[in-house]
């Protein structure tokens, strides 16, 4: 299937990726970028999935097209500076959990905005919190409630959630609103091994062939509604 092989093709090099000269900061002054087409609607409801502590990208996703941002992060920290660095601006409703598939209590790994939810036992040296996970079909309605526009639809899904963009983007569909929703902007993610390995090379290729496969199903979903730009 195309999907798994440009999936294969496409993952990380953390050599390249590692790199001083190729920085994150720098590479992103180059990054591909073009109009909205159809354009966002002024005071159109967004939701922004991983808002980490600044919510750089929904600031600018409000001052330059008018959106209604909903901004969804599940770190109790990270959500105390994300009230800070917001307090006092419009156009914002901040909630303090994760989403998913189902409603749970999950353990956060933190690393900036690499942390993740981990499953099993954690080392006693790593900085975790328990935070609040939330089931899509019960949290984005019930919050889309709360501001924005009232037309059921939404302008905008950003998704930078460490690993959740499979389960949010699915749950999304099968309560009908994946279709209602103008434009998607997903960061993709490695997910965790699915099972013990016995080499550090079998764990990378599980991860692999589990994170191709939950990225090609989230795909064909999403080719059932919308086009893809790059």
């Amino acid at each position: 299937e195309d999907c798994h092989f440009w999936g294969r093709l496409s993952m990380r090099d953390r050599n390249v990726e590692g790199s001083r000269a190729l920085g994150f900061n720098r590479l992103a002054e180059h990054r591909l970028s073009q109009a909205f087409e159809p354009p966002l609607k002024r005071n159109g409801s967004a939701l922004y999935i991983g808002a980490h502590r600044g919510a750089e990208d929904g600031r600018h996703f409000r001052e330059r097209f008018g959106l209604f941002l909903h901004l969804f992060e599940p770190s109790p920290s990270f959500f105390g500076s994300l009230k800070a660095a917001l307090e006092g601006l419009p156009g914002f409703a901040l909630h303090n959990y994760g989403l998913g598939a189902s409603t749970s209590m999950a353990r956060l790994r933190l690393s900036g905005t690499g942390s993740r939810t981990v499953l099993g036992a954690t080392d006693p040296s790593e900085e975790t919190e328990d935070v609040l996970i939330r089931a899509v079909a019960e949290a984005v309605p019930e919050a889309l409630s709360t501001g924005g526009s009232t037309d059921g639809n939404v302008e905008l899904l950003h998704v930078n959630c460490e690993g959740c963009e499979y389960e949010v983007v699915e749950s999304m569909r099968h309560i009908g609103l994946l279709a209602r929703i103008k434009h998607v902007q997903i960061a993709t993610h490695l997910l965790d091994p699915p099972v013990a390995s016995s080499t550090f090379h079998d764990a990378v290729e599980l991860a692999l062939q589990a994170s191709i496969s939950r990225y090609c199903a989230m795909h064909r979903a999403l080719s059932q509604t919308h086009t893809r730009i790059w």
